[in-house]
């Protein structure tokens, strides 16, 4: 009887001591992806690594960071360009936390930061730009896009490696005409294409005619080759007019 009240007393003050670590300790655990801010009576101490911590609740405080890529997605902006065309734009915006001090301390929300700037820096690019260039520079659009961006959010600790449109929208009519546009632009370029090889075919010609002029000798003998092709074919005889009368040159029969 007497072992087994110790026994229990024993158990209960295990019970007891275990709850009262569970409220006076913390045990944050960071892993690979993550690091971690370490604060101690509200002040800012210092980042932890990957692993697992055991610290006093009521003095600390940890603040656990992702530092993989993320990104971000800004939707269809409706912004007036250059030339007074109304168009859709979204962005896509590759990032991550480069600085995690100064992306907790300097802003807010470090995400929302960056798509504020994202979109307006969308806005003021497009309202600068007309559409058809626009259009035809999508590359050039991005990195423009990521060197207005990039600076302003190191300031808030986020490093952004890619800005890109994803998609240029236009009301329903508008499409229609760029497309007519587009189509017009396309049948142009290739009658300019075609009549650069007419004009290239005309050249040879007529160099081939000023070549013969000079050198009658060449007639005959492209004469001769056209005749000698005629005559390779079956069933067909050849025959041209001499000073002695017609007699055969060449004859293939079946």
């Amino acid at each position: 009887m007497h072992t087994s009240m110790i026994f229990m007393l024993a158990l209960v003050t295990t019970i007891v001591l275990l709850a009262a670590a569970r409220v006076v300790f913390t045990r944050p655990v960071i892993k690979e992806y993550e690091t971690g801010l370490l604060y101690r009576n509200g002040r800012f101490r210092r980042r932890l690594g990957p692993g697992a911590y055991l610290l006093l609740r009521h003095w600390h405080l940890v603040r656990i960071i992702d530092l993989r890529k993320s990104f971000l997605t800004i939707p269809g902006q409706e912004v007036l360009s250059a030339d007074n065309v109304a168009i859709k734009v979204s962005l896509a915006v590759a990032y991550r936390i480069g600085d995690p001090v100064a992306a907790t301390h300097t802003v807010l929300d470090a995400r929302e930061s960056l798509y504020a700037q994202a979109q307006l820096a969308l806005r003021n690019f497009v309202a600068e730009s007309e559409v058809e260039k626009l259009l035809l520079r999508r590359n050039e659009a991005g990195k423009r896009l990521l060197d207005k961006v990039a600076p302003e959010a190191g300031k808030a600790g986020l490093e952004v490696s890619m800005v890109e449109i994803k998609d240029i929208m236009f009301p329903g009519e508008l499409k229609n005409l760029f497309a007519a546009s587009v189509r017009a632009r396309n049948e142009g370029q290739a009658a300019i294409e075609k009549a650069r090889a007419e004009t290239a075919a005309m050249r040879n010609l007529a160099n081939a005619v000023g070549l013969m002029e000079n050198h009658p000798t060449l007639l005959t003998i492209r004469w001769i080759q056209a005749l000698d092709g005629r005559a390779e074919r079956t069933g067909h005889t050849v025959i041209v007019g001499a000073p002695a009368g017609v007699i055969p040159i060449r004859e293939v029969r079946p």
